[in-house]
């Protein structure tokens, strides 16, 4: 379920972002059991509002009507005996989400990869070394 997949990510993002002015998206990847998901998520920054004499960031506005979403399967956990193949199909989504991301915010995205579903059933080293070749 897309509504509570990640949700905590998400907010932890909200609140990452609250004080910032240049970005106007940030991407989660869902790497599950069935699919890898990788989510393009659109905001307006705010920039700060007076509270208790002082000022503080303000919540950035999420466009929840301008997710973009493109799913690669299989899972990564498929992939625990060939981390490349699991950076290969990574980066398949990256490239993706570049073309929907206008190149000058590129550097100012971030990306979040939350590992859920099959890697949690994976031996530590094998999932260690799927991250791990996620990360480059």
């Amino acid at each position: 379920d897309y509504a509570s997949s990640g949700m905590i990510a998400r907010l932890c993002f909200l609140f990452a972002l609250a004080a910032a002015s240049e970005p106007s998206a940030f991407i989660t990847i869902d790497a599950g059991s069935t699919g890898t998901r990788l989510h393009i998520h659109r905001y307006t920054p705010r920039w700060y509002r007076w509270s208790s004499f002082r000022f503080i960031p303000d919540l950035p506005d999420l466009d929840l009507d301008r997710i973009q979403t493109y799913k690669l399967t299989p899972g990564l956990s498929s992939f625990h005996t060939q981390p490349t193949a699991a950076m290969l199909q990574v980066a398949e989504l990256i490239d993706w989400a570049k073309q929907q991301i206008p190149s000058d915010l590129w550097a100012q995205t971030p990306v979040h990869l939350q590992a859920t579903g099959g890697l949690r059933l994976l031996p530590v080293t094998e999932a260690l070394a799927l991250l791990s070749a996620c990360g480059k």
